[in-house]
């Protein structure tokens, strides 16, 4: 379902939880392309802001040939830099009276106010953002699940 109110789109999610985007089935790239439309080409970053841990959002971005500004840089092993989000991405036209640039389209920002399963806080206190293949392993947990199930008129009662 999708709600659109003064300049912003709320996004409402339905159905299964998963990791892995399948554009057949998910349509996050739809949406990144038509937001990307909406926000015209003079430089107008959209942002997403988005509650979800997971990187569906990332991977249709790369499906659809978006380059996102998360708040990491651009390094081998991208640290967390919130000066990011004020970047743009340009190109001088070749025209020496005007000094004119060309803005690269497809681009937005993403912010995950919950953080994401690819973030790992290093002992030094940076944030850094790894590949998802590293981290899907990253720890294996067996956790023994105990369910206890009582009935009663009330709460005192339950027996």
């Amino acid at each position: 379902k999708l709600l659109s109110f003064q300049g912003f789109i709320v996004l409402f999610g339905v159905g299964s939880l998963s990791y892995s985007y399948d554009s057949k089935v998910l349509k996050h790239g739809a949406l990144l392309n038509f937001l990307s439309n909406l926000s015209g080409k003079d430089g107008n970053k959209f942002s997403v802001v988005t509650t979800n841990y997971d990187v569906l959002i990332e991977e249709a971005g790369a499906e659809n040939n978006f380059v996102i500004f998360d708040g990491f840089n651009f390094t081998p092993l991208p640290k967390f830099d919130s000066n990011m989000f004020e970047w743009n991405l340009v190109k001088e036209v070749q025209n020496v009276n005007t000094r004119e640039v060309e803005y690269k389209e497809k681009t937005f920002n993403l912010v995950k106010i919950h953080g994401s399963l690819t973030w790992e806080k290093q002992d030094n206190g940076d944030i850094v953002r790894k590949n998802k293949d590293s981290m899907e392993n990253a720890m294996k947990l067996a956790v023994k699940l105990v369910v206890d199930l009582n009935t009663g008129e009330n709460w005192l009662d339950l027996k």
